[in-house]
């Protein structure tokens, strides 16, 4: 009998730059009663702490920016990315809204922006620079998380 236990949980995609850091977590959806549970996907971004660009140098704790990102998001995501063009996705839950920005760079690459407010008044704002590569990575892993948020694997 094998007692090694089966890790289901998907790691975090990780992007650490010198002054911001962002970080993809795909949510599987449970397998429970509810037969039509749908996933999600959860962007978070950070501010460095002291610019230093270490991994512990990120304001995960005091400064973090999350987004619950739906299957409609991810598809203008994944558009954008693929066509290098302006992303612009506006959340709001009650007083707070959140403004996720994908914008190409000069260049290559893109810019990430997220920028969180209460009541009208702006809370917070990180910039992730990411490069061509990086852009790559996340359109793969973003098209894969799509069967896998509507419980298709």
């Amino acid at each position: 009998m094998n007692t090694e236990e089966i890790n289901t949980h998907p790691s975090q995609f990780r992007i650490f730059k010198k002054r911001s850091a962002m970080r993809l977590q795909l949510d599987k959806p449970s397998r429970s009663d509810q037969k039509y549970d749908i996933g999600c996907l959860y962007l978070q971004a950070a501010p460095a702490n002291d610019g230093d660009g270490t991994r512990n140098g990120y304001a995960w704790d005091e400064k973090k920016i999350s987004v619950k990102l739906g299957f409609n998001d991810l598809s203008a995501i994944i558009h954008g990315l693929r066509m290098n063009e302006d992303v612009n996705l506006f959340h709001t839950f009650n007083e707070d809204s959140k403004t996720i920005k994908f914008s190409p760079k000069q260049g290559g690459g893109f810019f990430v922006n997220i920028e969180h407010s209460k009541n009208g008044e702006k809370i917070g704002s990180i910039a992730v620079p990411l490069s061509d590569q990086e852009v790559g990575s996340i359109a793969t892993m973003l098209n894969f998380a799509l069967p896998l948020i509507h419980n298709w694997f």
